[in-house]
């Protein structure tokens, strides 16, 4: 699921390993300006500098205080990948021509790292988080235009 400053995956994160401890949580953040991944590789909350991204709602700090999230992220979280540019503007096309969905970036974050990354899910129970259909048609075309599809 799509990571940024943690709330969304260390909740569900939380929830899903008091069910059942074995599942994998896997978190998704963007290759530029990823506050959690960077925070995660230092060892502690870091400042990071935002970057232009389809998946802009991923975008932000999680602030150098932080006493909540870093520390459920790294608990509950067994699997990292990040993202490029062009893997989310695929994912978001492939959302649209496969699922009749039309949603952000961010919410196509799962899908793109299954893509990018080859992860085989071939025979697995997998649940994407598809959180956010705010896109304009505008960021939409710029997805299009990125991925090659115009």
């Amino acid at each position: 699921m799509g990571l940024s400053g943690g709330g969304l995956l260390g909740g569900i994160g939380a929830a899903i390993k008091a069910i059942r401890p074995d599942t994998w949580v896997t978190g998704v953040s963007l290759s530029k300006g990823a506050a959690m991944w960077e925070s995660l590789e230092a060892g502690h909350p870091v400042d990071v500098e935002e970057s232009d991204s389809l998946a802009d709602s991923l975008n932000g700090g999680i602030g150098v205080s932080n006493r909540y999230t870093f520390d459920l992220v790294s608990e509950v979280m067994d699997n990292h990948y990040q993202v490029s540019e062009p893997a989310i503007a695929r994912a978001m096309i492939d959302m649209l021509e496969h699922e009749k969905m039309l949603v952000e970036g961010a919410a196509a974050i799962g899908l793109a790292a299954i893509e990018e990354h080859g992860v085989n899910v071939q025979g697995q129970k997998v649940a994407l988080i598809v959180s956010g259909n705010g896109v304009s048609l505008a960021t939409f075309d710029r997805a299009r235009t990125l991925a090659g599809t115009v």
